[in-house]
């Protein structure tokens, strides 16, 4: 009978049966009696506590897996090997695996190398072996790491998950997880459909690993087994199993999974043909009869046909003399039923109680029997390598050295020379060096035709700085012979040309007067120091059109004493920031009327009185970052709604006698003075104020 198990989808709780009116542990579902089966159940549904009603919940049979096993365990000893790119490490020692060594490992190999190196630290408890591993440049790697965990102990399994794909702003990532391999399981292509009355689910058979179990059960009082089903990745349902012990048959409700693996049995009677599948008993199973004392080993469990082997004597309980291990009370006896050799013969009987000489080549002698050669095992090692007969090799060989290479099968050449053949077409050293040689390096084609392609002789202009220096920061010029000369003006001198765009004599000319060297007219040019102008002086429109009448001009700017000779400035802005020019109205109070319940002081109200008119209750803020020391402004409380002065933050400061920030009554006034400014001023605010 297959093991059920019914899942709700919803919390993961395992039931007795459809009404979903029990909730059971998958210790009780796999312990419990009815035969047995090695095939497992999956039916997921949705229950209604209020209706109690039941439902199918839809899965495929290529999203559902099961594992039971010891979750996160890592295996205590062996070797794993990481691969890479078409490379892999070294094997590595579990015992002494850590993010350093397995590090390490990885950044030896080129393929790695070349993405990099990568980085790799512990993913959670450092006990177990996860590791994050992460390569050091971005882009999409070509390949995934992957791990051989053939040679762990206890038999083990390597996950690597994906966790960031790499891209040309990200580094991959990967997640690491060595960890027990299951001691039974069903795969994702194992499951097929089954139904039950209206219910559908999914049914496969649970496949043993029993190397895995062996360890697990090897173990110093093994952990409790977790199951674990799940559904495209995600858990359904985890339950814990106890450890297997042995059992009395006639409790088939005890602590083994007896529907699922071999077991040992404690009885005080034989087993018998009946004793078979259907009971429970897997084949392996080992049935002890305590009060004999007898053992017993199920070979096939088959219907009403169970073939219990019997182990021992009964009576005495010592291993049973059967087969060719009859009488090993007789060696001689016990070796012919082994159908072992009694005396050694052949080629063997010279070792058959002497050692060899210590490393030699072994031979046959001349009888046909076992024998060292001279040969050492070093020497022999030489023939390491060897493709093919050696004699017919050395016969290939040139036995004397001929030709131009007799002046050099003796004797060295002298050092650093440049090699050449010489009179009698042998190799021989020249007298040009190694470093003379070196400087024909570059050389692009023959070295006499470039040399005959130069000038012999330096002529023209330049025939007066062959031999000789210029003056030193001179205009260049050429003299009456045409040859390079120095002039009078130094390189200074010279370099006040620069930024001349068109002929300077010609630009001097532009320049003129209409009257004297201390009267012209403004449109022409402008006067000398203590000179007087005439006309209107246009200031330029980055300052907004203003006029002078009469007034003076000194070094190009206006300074000193102007004197305009009752004249007048007109077209000034008015000025919004210190440093600006101030008109004759912002001599003036100016008033800013705000009608608002709230308002914010801004730069332009500096000299200006701020009225507020409101039937509510007015709040003025004070900003940072605005004013400048020494501005000074009145506000003004015009209407019947209270006026309150507030900073705008922490950084803005304001002092008053005890505090007082309100205007006092309809009409009252205050004065508010910046005494420093910046990001973090202080006001001083003086008038008719209130708490």
């Amino acid at each position: 009978m297959a093991k059920r198990f019914i899942i709700d989808d919803a919390t993961g709780a395992l039931y007795e049966d459809f009404t979903a009116r029990r909730v059971v542990s998958a210790a009780d579902i796999l312990e419990a009696e009815g035969g047995a089966s090695e095939t497992i159940q999956i039916f997921l549904v949705t229950h209604n506590p209020q209706t109690r009603a039941v439902a199918t919940t839809a899965i495929a049979t290529a999203n559902v897996s099961l594992d039971i096993g010891v979750p996160g365990a890592s295996p205590t000893a062996g070797k794993v090997i990481v691969s890479y790119g078409g490379e892999s490490t070294a094997e590595l020692p579990v015992a002494s695996l850590n993010a350093d060594s397995l590090g390490a490992a990885m950044n030896r190999m080129d393929a790695v190398e070349s993405d990099g190196g990568v980085d790799v630290w512990a993913a959670g408890d450092p006990d177990q072996l996860n590791f994050y591993v992460r390569l050091q440049n971005t882009g999409a790697p070509g390949t995934n790491p992957s791990i051989d965990t053939d040679g762990t102990t206890p038999p083990s399994s390597a996950e690597v998950t994906v966790i960031t794909a790499g891209s040309s702003s990200e580094r991959a990532l990967w997640l690491v997880q060595i960890a027990e391999a299951p001691v039974a399981s069903i795969a994702e292509s194992a499951w097929s459909t089954v139904t039950s009355g209206s219910f559908g689910g999914l049914t496969a058979a649970l496949s043993l690993n029993g190397k895995g179990l062996l360890a697990h059960l090897a173990k110093d009082n093994p952990p409790p087994l977790t199951m674990t089903v799940k559904n495209s990745s995600s858990v359904l349902m985890r339950g814990t199993i106890p450890a297997f012990q042995a059992v009395d048959p006639a409790d088939l409700n005890g602590s083994a999974i007896i529907s699922i693996f071999p077991r040992i049995i404690t009885s005080t009677s034989n087993p018998t043909v009946n004793d078979d599948s259907g009971d429970g008993y897997a084949v392996g199973t080992l049935w002890i009869n305590t009060s004999t004392p007898s053992a017993f080993l199920l070979m096939a469990n088959g219907a009403g046909a169970a073939n219990w082997d019997e182990l021992t004597e009964t009576g005495t309980g010592q291993l049973l003399a059967a087969n060719n291990l009859s009488d090993l009370a007789s060696a001689s006896t016990a070796r012919t039923n082994l159908g072992a050799q009694v005396t050694i013969s052949g080629a063997a009987t010279t070792i058959d109680t002497e050692d060899l000489t210590a490393s030699r080549a072994v031979v046959s002698n001349g009888s046909g029997k076992i024998a060292v050669s001279d040969v050492t095992s070093t020497e022999l090692g030489y023939l390491d390598g060897v493709s093919s007969a050696v004699q017919t090799q050395l016969d290939a060989k040139q036995a004397t050295i001929s030709g131009a290479a007799t002046t050099i099968d003796t004797e060295d050449l002298t050092a650093s020379r440049a090699v050449v053949s010489n009179g009698s077409g042998k190799v021989a050293v020249s007298d040009v060096t190694s470093t003379e040689l070196g400087y024909l390096d570059g050389v692009s084609s023959a070295v006499q035709t470039q040399l005959d392609a130069k000038q012999a002789t330096i002529s023209g202009a330049a025939t007066t700085i062959d031999t000789e220096d210029l003056t030193a920061s001179r205009a260049v010029v050429s003299d009456g012979s045409g040859k390079v000369a120095v002039s009078d003006v130094t390189s200074t001198e010279l370099g006040y040309l620069d930024g001349v765009s068109s002929a300077v004599q010609t630009q001097i000319n532009s320049v003129s007067s209409t009257a004297s060297s201390a009267y012209t007219t403004a449109s022409n040019a402008l006067p000398k120091a203590g000179g007087t102008m005439t006309g209107t002086l246009t200031c330029g429109s980055s300052m907004s059109p203003t006029y002078i009448y009469y007034g003076q001009w000194y070094a190009g700017k206006l300074s000193g004493d102007l004197d305009a000779n009752s004249a007048k400035l007109t077209g000034l802005a008015e000025g919004t920031a210190n440093g600006h020019s101030l008109r004759w109205e912002q001599l003036r109070t100016i008033k800013n009327d705000q009608t608002g319940t709230t308002y914010t002081l801004v730069v332009g109200d500096a000299t200006k009185t701020v009225r507020l008119n409101n039937g509510s209750t007015v709040t003025v803020t004070v900003p940072k970052s605005v004013f400048i020391a020494g501005d000074t402004l009145t506000l003004f409380r015009k209407g019947a709604g209270g006026v309150t002065i507030a900073p705008v933050d922490g950084d803005v400061t304001i002092n008053s006698v005890g505090t007082r920030r309100k205007l006092a009554n309809q009409y009252s006034a205050a004065t508010l003075i910046c005494v420093t400014g910046g990001s973090t001023p202080e006001f001083d605010l003086i008038g008719d104020l209130k708490s």
